[in-house]
């Protein structure tokens, strides 16, 4: 095999790597975020999301690189992108010639584990968010219910206009 492919590899390897990286600070970044939410450190939790941001930037470049990198291995291999598995590939006659192949196959491993991490902390504290913007949302309409009656009902069981209960004003 030309040595292109191995150089080729190389690169894909270390893209890998760096996404490895980058999604395993990610998945500590929800951990950290649900944290965040719970105890309502709303300042470490905007720290946090800028920091997210910055993440997916670089996750975008290291996923473009590794992209770039597969497209041309593909050209390479004369193989349709669509068919390539890295694991089959690294379990072939290439791969055997490759003294990073078992290395690559513990940073796939890696990578497949911490882009499950992130999915999974992702949801998790997607799903604390929207329960607590519901907490929220009740305790707005509560605030908001306060100076109004509350209905009261009459001894026919229909809803009163004459308020049964205290009325909270400003005025004395």
């Amino acid at each position: 095999m030309p040595p292109s492919i191995y150089h080729l590899l190389d690169q894909l390897c270390e893209s890998i790597k760096a996404e490895t990286s980058i999604l395993k600070t990610l998945a500590d970044l929800f951990q950290q975020e649900r944290e965040q939410i719970v105890r309502g450190d709303l300042e470490a939790f905007r720290l946090s999301t800028k920091e997210k941001q910055i993440l997916y930037r670089g996750l975008t470049t290291c996923i473009s690189k590794r992209e770039e990198t597969t497209k041309l291995l593909c050209s390479t291999l004369d193989i349709d992108r669509a068919s390539l598995c890295l694991t089959e590939l690294l379990d072939s006659e290439i791969g055997r010639h490759w003294e990073k192949a078992e290395l690559m196959k513990d940073w796939l491993k890696s990578y497949r584990s911490a882009a499950n991490e992130v999915l999974i902390t992702g949801r998790r504290t997607q799903r604390l968010l929207e329960r607590s913007m519901e907490y929220v949302q009740d305790i707005v309409k509560m605030i908001a219910q306060v100076g109004q009656p509350p209905p009261t009902y009459s001894a026919k069981g229909s809803i009163s206009s004459r308020p049964m209960g205290p009325t909270i004003t400003r005025q004395l």
